[in-house]
């Protein structure tokens, strides 16, 4: 999604767990440790024909990201300030539901 900003997470492995996902997924792109608290919300999109479901938790962090080669940049934001930054579409829906 270059140029977009994007929540940290990615594709569940087969067998994984989401919560597993997303601990490897900031571990491999971030450089960073992190806890899951809990799931916030869950919301769908369709893209090349498959129903995609996105999942939003709750994380505590050990520490500061470290950027890697897929990043350029990242920023702790606000949930006020997310109408400020170029998320896809696909990230819409769920943003919708966890601030409004």
């Amino acid at each position: 999604m270059g140029g977009k900003w994007e929540f940290p997470g990615g594709k569940v492995e087969e067998s994984e767990h989401p919560e597993a996902a997303l601990v490897r997924e900031f571990r491999e792109e971030l450089s960073l440790e992190i806890e899951v608290v809990g799931l916030l919300a869950r919301s769908t999109f369709y893209h090349q024909g498959k129903d995609i479901q996105l999942l939003a938790y709750e994380v505590t962090s050990r520490g500061e990201p470290a950027l890697g080669e897929e990043h350029s940049e990242w920023r702790w934001v606000s949930p006020e300030d997310f109408p400020l930054y170029d998320f896809p579409e696909s990230d819409q829906g769920l943003i919708r539901l966890l601030f409004s």
